[in-house]
């Protein structure tokens, strides 16, 4: 986990958990995951480069409104998600 400047420690599971929630609207980015979660972009980053390393986000493309890469969890990102105790994909 990192820990951020303002001390809290933002986990791979947030970030896993903030972007199923918005899988059916099409994905998020790391923006949007530090806009749920109450911090700063940079206080994500370790636990997203982490998501990326294990292969649990895939890039979904770019979104032209805020030209930020948007993000989908991958069948393996699910499958992680499901084990932390998120919500498995409605498919």
């Amino acid at each position: 986990m990192y820990a951020p400047e303002n001390g809290l420690k933002i986990s791979t599971r947030s970030v896993l958990a903030v972007l199923a929630d918005f899988d059916k609207l099409g994905g998020g980015s790391a923006g949007l995951v530090a806009w749920e979660l109450c911090v700063a972009e940079p206080d994500v980053a370790a636990a997203w480069a982490d998501a990326i390393k294990h292969g649990w986000i895939t890039s979904a493309g770019r979104d032209r409104t805020h030209d930020e890469e948007i993000w989908r969890l991958t069948s393996t990102g699910w499958r992680a998600n499901a084990a932390r105790g998120g919500a498995e994909p409605l498919i």
